[in-house]
């Protein structure tokens, strides 16, 4: 299922529009207008629903932050992006790395995400 969610900078919250307008540019895809009921409602960052649910069924999106534990590893907090053509996530914590968003999304727990939720990022940094 193709979906999107955009966070509005000027009202600063997160909108779901029924429709978005695609417009292709020099290194991939930017959307240039978000609409809802007929009516303009952005023209700021969109996300696409990665197609994945979390261990709670929560829909993973661009921009969210998952926390994964690992008996073996610790704790973890990872952002989604998407790069080269895939959904990955990106460590924030621990060490760096970018991995393929690809394994059990069971594993992971949608906490936030970066816009709503930027301190939950600096809360982890500093735990570790």
């Amino acid at each position: 299922e193709i979906k999107f969610r955009a966070w509005d900078t000027v009202n600063n919250v997160m909108i779901a529009p029924h429709s978005v307008v695609l417009t292709a540019k020099e290194r991939g895809i930017q959307y240039s207008e978000c609409w809802q009921s007929g009516e303009y409602i952005c023209d700021d960052v969109l996300m696409q629903f990665t197609g994945l649910l979390d261990k709670n069924d929560t829909e993973i999106y661009e921009g969210d932050l998952l926390r994964y534990i690992n008996d073996a590893t610790g704790k973890f907090l990872w952002r989604v992006d998407f790069r080269d053509g895939c959904f990955v996530r990106s460590i924030i914590v621990g060490y760096t790395t970018i991995k393929v968003l690809k394994d059990d999304p069971k594993q992971f727990e949608v906490i936030g995400n970066i816009y709503e939720n930027p301190e939950l990022t600096e809360g982890e940094k500093e735990e570790n």
